[in-house]
């Protein structure tokens, strides 16, 4: 069977050829107009002219655009084919229902598109969906419903595949990720509605397993379909019910030939930001900026309704010399804050200076003016949602995407490259690249907790150095803190799961055992209380792991910790420090393992 791939033919109707000649002619007419307008120097019809131009040129568009696309239905006979000799070769019966056929997508779009919807309903009907014999027994029909639908939506292309097969229960999903490391007890907590749960999906290698016996194998490998969507700016959404079926919705744009896109600038630099990667434009004032950016560890983030939001600094990825627009004189003064949350104070005692190092007073303090604002475009694409900041926003237009040249090839963070309307250019971001390039995937999922608690709040004295910590408890009474350096992952068990071997805790993890330890095997702490569950913080030490239980809450934060080495001294805590009003004890996590197990370090 050919496939859309291998088809370089396009068929165009003579209609659509005879309107492009009409506005050939139109253009050329407009051009005479111009040249008219220009010699007479008649601005009115100068701009009478420039309006005609510009509608010709948009209907131009609108017609060359119409001949690339292609109708669904080419896409949808091929899946037909894909249906009917899967269900006689395995024995099932399915009915395959389509609507949408008529719907039109750009050729370049389908043929990217033509694998992955050929996946899906392999997946469907291999997996998916149960025998006859299994389907009369739960009392449904027989016959297997499939349902293929295209339709316009918002000025993208809407696909959906509907089953009525298996389904998969949102919560065993979870359940799935927090076994594989994926995410932290706290993430999955945070996961509330079923589709938030049905997310984690998404997640690469989560589903390993391909097996028919897979109780996941119908997603199992969806992760490399959703990076194959996000490459031509599509998005994918599951939806499933345990026993009742599952519900794919992939969103596309129409082209990628000419897009609506966001202008930002960084220093004298422009580039592009596609609009279907947008969610929104932010600008914090200055003075504001101190109060609504924190961090975690290292990083800046934002809260966002709710929601903490990391942020990216786009000028420290693609190495641009930050700037600000000052408002006495215009122009642009290279940046001399080092960070995002790097905004003086209100009442900040130090004078400014001019550029000449010269100390100066201003009529109309800068921070609140609209220059010195930060500006923020949070962007989204798949598994990521993230802030850039940026320089200036811009407006948005359209633009036509051109491909990089070879000597580009090898610079990631770009997906092509425009020309604005005065002859430069500006390069496209790539949403998913840049956050890829940030390793923002692997901060959200290995971190332990997105949330930040009042601990930052905490005055440091003359001696407090700052650090990242993780915080955790072994009772109610109790809260410990160890460097979240040394932090591999955090892992929630059940109490069952535990075993004595030898007078020592275990666990069987991953195939193999991974050695358990409580606070109380070493210090002089209340003992951790009987639970039905535990968390336990995995330590990757000299390449050997070992876990230590806990009880929730676990927080993480970069705080500046005021350590006092002497009041609650003792071996395997360096010291305490108070924090949030209550006593903490920072622990030397290597001196316990070596008081519980003295030859973990020497095991070969």
């Amino acid at each position: 069977m050919q496939t859309l791939n291998e088809n370089t033919n396009v068929s165009i109707e003579i209609t659509a050829l005879d309107a492009l000649m009409n506005l050939a002619g139109e253009l050329v007419l407009g051009r005479n107009q111009l040249l008219q307008a220009i010699s007479a120097d008649d601005k009115r019809l100068l701009e009478t002219t420039s309006q005609r131009i510009n509608m010709v040129t948009s209907e131009i568009q609108e017609q060359i655009m119409r001949t690339r696309m292609q109708p669904m239905g080419m896409l949808f006979d091929r899946l037909s084919h894909v249906v009917r000799d899967l269900a006689l070769r395995s024995g099932k019966q399915v009915d395959l229902s389509v609507a949408g056929e008529d719907v039109e997508l750009d050729k370049t779009i389908m043929e990217a598109i033509e694998q992955p919807l050929t996946w899906m309903i392999r997946k469907v009907v291999d997996q998916g969906i149960e025998s006859a014999e299994i389907r009369k027994d739960l009392k449904k029909q027989e016959q297997a419903i499939i349902q293929i639908k295209a339709c316009h939506e918002a000025g993208q292309v809407s696909v959906e595949i509907i089953d009525d097969g298996k389904g998969i229960d949102p919560d065993a999903i979870v359940r799935k990720a927090i076994e594989s490391g994926l995410i932290s007890e706290e993430m999955a907590v945070e996961a509330i509605s079923e589709p938030d749960k049905m997310k984690y999906i998404f997640l690469p290698g989560l589903f390993a397993d391909q097996k028919e016996s897979n109780p996941f194998g119908q997603v199992a490998g969806i992760d490399e379909i959703n990076s194959r969507l996000e490459k031509v700016g599509g998005t994918i959404d599951v939806i499933s019910k345990l026993g009742q079926g599952t519900h794919a919705r992939i969103k596309l744009p129409l082209t990628l030939s000419i897009i609506p896109s966001q202008i930002i600038k960084l220093g004298e630099e422009r580039f592009a930001i596609p609009q279907v990667n947008l969610s929104e434009l932010l600008r914090i004032s200055a003075n504001q900026v101190k109060h609504t950016i924190e961090k975690v560890g290292d990083a800046s983030v934002i809260r966002l309704r709710g929601e903490l939001l990391p942020l990216i600094n786009l000028s420290e990825i693609l190495g641009v010399v930050r700037s600000f627009r000052h408002p006495s004189d215009g122009l642009l003064h290279p940046e001399k804050r080092q960070s995002i949350s790097d905004r003086r104070s209100k009442n900040h005692a130090t004078p400014e200076t001019d550029y000449d190092g010269r100390e100066r007073r201003l009529d109309q303090d800068r921070r609140y003016h609209a220059h010195s604002a930060l500006n923020i475009a949070v962007v989204s694409t798949g598994k990521y949602k993230y802030g850039l900041v940026v320089d200036e926003l811009n407006d948005s237009e359209e633009i036509v995407v051109k491909p990089l040249g070879k000597h580009l090839k090898g610079c990631t963070g770009f997906a092509g490259a425009t020309i604005m309307g005065d002859g430069k250019v500006a390069l496209i971001l790539d949403v998913a690249s840049i956050a890829e390039i940030t390793k923002l995937k692997s901060d959200s999922h290995n971190k332990p907790s997105k949330h930040i608690s009042s601990i930052e709040n905490v005055k440091p004295t003359e001696n407090a150095s700052s650090q990242s910590h993780l915080f955790f408890c072994s009772s109610e009474k109790e809260r410990f803190a160890v460097s979240l350096d040394m932090v591999e992952r955090i892992e929630k068990i059940e109490a069952t799961k535990i075993e004595i071997v030898g007078g020592q805790r275990v666990l069987k993890y991953r195939g193999g055992t991974l050695p358990l330890i409580a606070l109380e095997d070493a210090l002089l702490v209340t003992p951790l209380p009987e639970r039905n569950h535990y968390l336990v913080i995995c330590f990757n030490i000299d390449g050997k792991e070992i876990g230590v239980l806990s009880t929730p809450p676990i927080d993480a934060a970069e705080v500046e910790i005021a350590l006092d080495t002497k009041t609650l001294k003792q071996p395997g805590v360096m010291g305490s420090a108070l924090l949030m009003e209550k006593t903490t004890l920072i622990l030397d996590i290597q001196q316990i393992i070596e008081i519980v197990k003295p030859d973990f370090f020497n095991e070969a």
